[in-house]
């Protein structure tokens, strides 16, 4: 047998088995959106972003042989986001779901917020009061 043949044959499998190795799954997001509306009218709200990586996915973290970064994606120096844009990346996506729902209609006040490995939360009070379509439409119960 042709030795170039031998090798095309021994190399095209390797090169297939290393392509669908390095595929990255992306992460599954997860939004809960719970309002709570009080019997003096005032709105409340919170927002719950989890994040979670598949199974068998790569971090694009990790460090390489000759002691590089691993795949950066932006923000601090390890190559994850820092904690001022994940919470501006979640305040934003928490403003297209209270425009979605017209919850709070006249902006909201931030009560708290935390950012933990994984999981960002945003609690919040409108500034406006309840109506009684608003209490109607929103039965204090997750939004999701």
């Amino acid at each position: 047998m042709d030795y170039k043949k031998l090798l095309i044959m021994l190399c095209v499998p390797m090169i297939l088995v290393a392509c669908a190795s390095s595929q990255t799954k992306k992460p599954e997001i997860e939004e809960i959106f719970v309002t709570d509306i009080k019997p003096n009218g005032i709105k409340l709200f919170s927002y719950t972003v989890t994040v979670s990586r598949p199974s068998g996915s790569r971090s694009g973290t990790g460090r390489g042989k000759r002691g590089g970064e691993g795949g950066k994606q932006g923000g601090g120096a390890t190559g994850r986001p820092d904690r001022e844009s994940m919470m501006k990346g979640i305040k934003e996506k928490l403003d297209v779901r209270l425009a979605e729902t017209g919850y709070c209609r006249e902006g909201y006040i931030v009560l708290g917020r935390r950012i933990d490995r994984g999981r960002s939360f945003i609690r919040g009070e409108c500034k406006e009061g309840a109506t009684a379509d608003d209490r109607e439409k929103f039965t204090n119960s997750d939004g999701t």
